[in-house]
């Protein structure tokens, strides 16, 4: 299966699924066609004379239509495919095209979606419902849920002008079909996944970021990096470092995640190479890139110092785009993903510089997953539902913290626990980032019930030997959550 096959068949994923039945039609056109493959891209200029030929031919009881339509899909995919070029990184122009060809829309109308997205009150209300601080709708990846475009809805509301009072009614419109137009620009996008060339993804703990991550990465070439408080420059690029050779000690650069990543995409610019950064803001982004973060914005290039130019030069060779008049540009097929947990962000906390040269993705809970829903918590004999606990405790959080940052999500434990592991994992975090420092309030709700009486317990009360289990089965009973036996 070519790329341009496998895009497509993403593409009817998402433009109609019902269409997907038409895919399989492919095999009987290859047969009247005589053509090996007809996703070949040698075959895309063909396509619109295969449509007339089939329609003016008696072609079997199934009707011309059929067929014809089946390539006209496809036809349709070629034209949206060619408009997609991920290395103008100008997705306010994608979005008129895509407006144009998909929906044939009014001149008026497509004006109206651009205009609403690049209200400076638009993005005022999107920053609040989002928690973020952009200056532009179409320099990140936005996808809203229903849910928030409404709340933006309601932000816009609070914060027009009289003028904008016209803007209110098409802001749904407008970014149901900007979300509909990142999936399809990512769909349609030959040899990248995602159109963004950095993006961090970015959710509360166990919410799959790094899941998702790898889904996009999907074992192509990759280098891997964890930040952490003590990450550096010289930890992320390199440095000099001394090098045995026989019985004499010398000096040699020693290249880190970045320049390795850096190197081998400049040596195979047709293949994506992937740089993953895990846990961005834990470490102090600043320091860390230096004034490399200068290249996330593509265009531009910086001069190399001294040590890491010669590196790769020798690697690269002095001609190479990577290092030409001794100066870096980051290659259009290095691609750079990050996760980030909502719940540390006070680490080190990213400037608005270097956060808006990234697109943004929230990865949320997904409470209906058909693998976690399945997790089970075991106290003494007892089964508890993981998502039945994760749903209640949830609200407890965003009740006491009024945030959603330090919620769990429905990957925080990768498979059923008994109750040792649930003890020391689920219940110490809920401890130690939650109820510990509400200790003593009423907003500490490490609770159970004794004989009518409402009693707080610590952490290291459930290590008690006489009644730690008790205590346990009690507090999941304060929370109304049934055994899972018992649910209906």
């Amino acid at each position: 299966m070519n790329n341009n096959e496998k895009l497509y068949e993403k593409f009817l994923d998402i433009d109609c699924p019902k269409s997907k039945k038409n895919y399989l039609d492919f095999k009987r056109i290859k047969e009247y066609l005589k053509v090996e493959n007809i996703f070949d891209s040698n075959y895309e200029q063909n396509i619109p004379d295969w449509i007339e030929e089939i329609k003016n031919t008696d072609f079997d009881e199934k009707g011309n239509r059929q067929y014809s339509n089946a390539l006209s899909k496809y036809q349709k995919f070629l034209e949206l495919k060619n408009i997609f070029i991920p290395s103008k990184k100008n997705l306010e122009e994608d979005f008129r095209n895509y407006l144009r060809t998909q929906f044939d829309e009014r001149k008026t109308t497509i004006d109206t979606y651009i205009r609403v997205l690049k209200k400076p009150t638009t993005i005022k209300a999107v920053n609040e419902v989002t928690n973020n601080n952009f200056s532009s709708v179409f320099s990140f990846n936005i996808r809203l849920s229903g849910e928030k475009i409404e709340k933006c809805v309601q932000k816009f509301a609070e914060y027009k002008t009289k003028e904008e009072e016209y803007y209110i009614k098409n802001i749904p419109a407008a970014f149901k079909q900007y979300t509909t137009f990142l999936d399809t620009l990512e769909a349609t996008t030959s040899n990248f996944p995602t159109c963004f060339l950095q993006s961090i993804y970015f959710g509360t703990p166990g919410s799959g970021k790094s899941y998702k991550v790898n889904e996009i990465v999907n074992g192509q070439n990759c280098t891997r990096v964890t930040f952490h408080p003590d990450t550096d420059y010289a930890a992320f690029v390199g440095s000099y470092k001394p090098t045995k050779k026989g019985n004499a000690l010398t000096y040699e650069f020693v290249p880190q995640a970045f320049t390795n990543a850096y190197v081998a995409a400049w040596k195979n610019t047709e293949t994506p190479y992937y740089l993953v950064i895990e846990e961005i803001n834990r470490g102090n982004c600043s320091q860390i890139f230096g004034d490399l973060f200068q290249l996330l914005d593509r265009e531009y290039s910086i001069k190399a110092a001294t040590d890491l130019g010669v590196f790769l030069k020798k690697e690269l060779g002095k001609e190479n785009y990577g290092i030409k008049d001794d100066n870096l540009k980051l290659p259009q097929n290095l691609h750079i993903l990050a996760t980030m947990n909502t719940s540390d962000q006070s680490l080190f906390p990213i400037d608005s510089a270097f956060k808006r040269r990234w697109a943004w993705e929230y990865v949320p809970i997904d409470y209906e997953n058909e693998v976690s829903k399945t997790f089970e918590i075991t106290v003494a004999e007892t089964k508890y539902g993981w998502h039945d606990f994760l749903k209640t405790v949830n609200e407890q959080i965003k009740t006491v913290t009024d945030s959603e940052d330090k919620q769990m999500g429905n990957f925080f434990i990768k498979a059923s626990v008994d109750e040792s592991e649930f003890k020391n994992k689920v219940m110490f975090y809920l401890w130690s980032e939650i109820c510990k420092e509400e200790y003593g309030t009423q907003n500490n709700f490490f609770r159970y019930n004794n004989h009518n009486e409402e009693k707080e317990f610590s952490f290291n009360d459930l290590y008690s030997n006489s009644n730690g289990t008790d205590i346990l089965q009690k507090f999941f009973e304060y929370l109304g959550i049934k055994p899972a036996e018992n649910i209906e």
